[in-house]
């Protein structure tokens, strides 16, 4: 068997236009019981056990060959690869520090291609994010005084950063257990958005809803202090843009969410 993955929206992932060479995927592989009954996923006894698939740059190769049965397959895939004890309640935690290599290893995709056999060739997996993602932008209001604080940190307070995985779905709900925690976000840095500038931050977030209002954002630099709570709904697969725009008094803000 052979495999094209294809990152969500088929050109992009979190932190770049293609997958990078070296990355890694895992990768299981049932068969069918007869032309139209699958067998389940599970954690051992399929026809590929969360094998690692790596990336060259150019192809895709499992770290053992693969070879097709008699009839058809399902393959589900997954990025970052992790080593699973449970296909349908698997731990994974973003991680608490997002201004590095924590915030590509939180974004957590999922693909599964259903019923494919021999006579189809290479079987492509179109990823999908599982996680949700904010980005935060600072811009300046039209009084606000000043450069925009390009020094500042945010954290991205109140959250669940704990999940559960089911890999037969590619479904994920916070971990009843986790407690809150605060994120770091990662900084992008300044941007020009219809040129205007702003400085802008993003977070992966486990899928949550946050009923009442919280503190949600901090953000902190030498020149400006802020701490803006907000109920929020983070959903699965969504991207949501929080737009922070500075006056000239602390306590004054101007918060628009797309």
């Amino acid at each position: 068997m052979s495999f094209n993955v294809l990152a969500p929206g088929a050109v992009t992932k979190v932190t770049g236009d293609v997958f990078d060479a070296m990355d890694e995927i895992g990768l299981y592989v049932t068969d069918y019981i007869d032309d139209a009954t699958p067998m389940p996923l599970q954690i051992s006894g399929n026809r590929a056990n969360n094998l690692v698939v790596s990336f060259d740059g150019a192809v895709w190769t499992p770290e053992k060959t693969i070879y097709w049965g008699a009839g058809k397959s399902d393959v589900y895939a997954y990025y970052p690869y992790m080593n699973i004890s449970d296909v349908e309640s698997q731990y994974f935690e973003v991680a608490a520090d997002q201004t590095g290599g924590g915030y590509e290893a939180s974004d957590l995709l999922w693909s599964k291609t259903a019923g494919v056999k021999q006579t189809d060739g290479a079987v492509n997996l179109q990823m999908n994010h599982l996680m949700s993602k904010l980005t935060v932008k600072i811009v300046a209001g039209a009084d606000y005084i000043g450069s925009l604080p390009d020094d500042a940190s945010i954290l991205l307070h109140s959250t669940v950063t704990g999940a559960r995985v089911d890999f037969t779905k590619g479904s994920v709900s916070k971990d009843p257990y986790s407690g809150m925690k605060s994120i770091k976000m990662k900084k992008l840095g300044l941007r020009s958005f219809d040129g205007n500038d702003a400085v802008v931050y993003e977070a992966i977030v486990v899928p949550q809803m946050l009923a009442t209002s919280v503190p949600l954002l901090e953000i902190n630099s030498k020149s400006v202090s802020y701490l803006l709570e907000d109920s929020f709904n983070f959903r699965p697969g969504v991207a949501y843009t929080y737009t922070a725009t500075l006056n000239t008094s602390t306590t004054a803000i101007k918060v628009e969410i797309g």
